[in-house]
């Protein structure tokens, strides 16, 4: 550093005298001599071959740690994407269990409304006020195509199977992954989520406690009938019924003032009820005489929720004159 001039004058080749410097381009470099004289050297002279190749090197390296790294981020992403559109898809056609409405479930989808699994996606968004239906059950300015389509753009894959009365159970919505070919690993890998039969058809039977209340006291013991019946959906958004019937003995006598009579009844169902709600209501065939009255009580409105194998109404009630 002993040949390097601390203090000025610098001579005429100084920065002040080039034509950077008269443009307007100017450092700080004139009142530090130092650097000045550092800069000018490094200008000078340039870079050596053997820096450009380990700055070449460095940055070779980097790439191949980072572009692996982002690339993978980015997938991850993708994937990401691909598996919430998947669960928003099955959420429009099974509800959302965790949507309360005073304590029970007021979310449920495509098939609560109308009974069974749709056909197809489009079904999601073009089925509206159809029997008394209330869809679209995609919202937020879903777009008739993209709305079925993986992060990759590719077109997701929607597969159902059916009951014995060919009501539509079950399914699968798939996506193929990155590459859109079935099989694969890592971020090829297949992408798929489930529709189990019992998300959609639960309960296999029905258990009910009936009140019948005589206007009348019975004043002799008859035998009567007292019929369950089911309403629900029948999978096109039309109400169909079951029902079942139950034989009880009415226990009267001359002088009875009891006029409330207690009952439980259980029963199988022929088919499975869809998730969604269902009325069930009583029937009695018999006044308090004894003689043929048909007599209907109100319905109950119950939720039937996924996975569970009986639906209980336990405050069915007929008034009889």
């Amino acid at each position: 550093f002993n040949k390097i001039p601390l203090y000025p004058p610098f001579p005429k080749w100084d920065l002040k005298y080039s034509p950077l410097w008269q443009r307007g381009v100017r450092g700080d470099f004139k009142n530090f001599p130092l650097f000045h004289s550092i800069f000018k050297a490094k200008f000078r002279n340039g870079f050596t071959l053997l820096e450009v190749i380990i700055v070449i090197g460095i940055i070779t390296l980097m790439a191949g740690i980072l572009v692996p790294m982002v690339y993978r981020v980015w997938e991850s992403q993708e994937i990401d994407t691909t598996k919430e559109r998947m669960t928003k898809l099955k959420e429009a056609m099974v509800g959302n269990i965790s949507q309360l409405s005073n304590g029970v479930r007021s979310n449920f989808g495509f098939v609560g409304e109308l009974g069974q699994l749709p056909p197809d996606f489009d079904a999601l968004i073009s089925f509206t006020n159809t029997n008394g239906t209330f869809g679209p059950y995609l919202s937020g300015g879903i777009d008739p195509q993209s709305f079925k389509k993986d992060a990759w753009g590719n077109n997701l894959i929607y597969n159902f199977t059916t009951d014995t009365f060919g009501r539509r159970e079950s399914a699968i919505i798939k996506s193929l992954g990155a590459d859109n070919i079935i099989g694969g690993t890592g971020t090829a890998e297949d992408i798929q989520i489930s529709i189990d039969s019992n998300e959609v058809f639960s309960a296999s039977s029905a258990s009910c406690n009936i009140l019948v209340r005589y206007t009348t006291a019975p004043d002799s013991t008859f035998s009567a009938n007292i019929t369950i019946h089911v309403a629900y959906k029948d999978g096109e958004g039309l109400e169909i019924e079951q029902s079942f019937i139950s034989p009880v003995t009415i226990t009267g006598y001359v002088g009875n003032s009891q006029n409330n009579y207690t009952f439980g009844m259980n029963s199988a169902l022929t088919q499975k009820l869809p998730i969604g709600m269902a009325r069930i209501w009583a029937v009695i065939d018999k006044n308090s005489s004894g003689n043929p009255l048909i007599t209907t009580g109100p319905p109950a409105y119950i939720a039937v929720n996924d996975r569970v194998s009986t639906v209980y109404a336990n405050n069915l009630s007929i008034s009889v004159p």
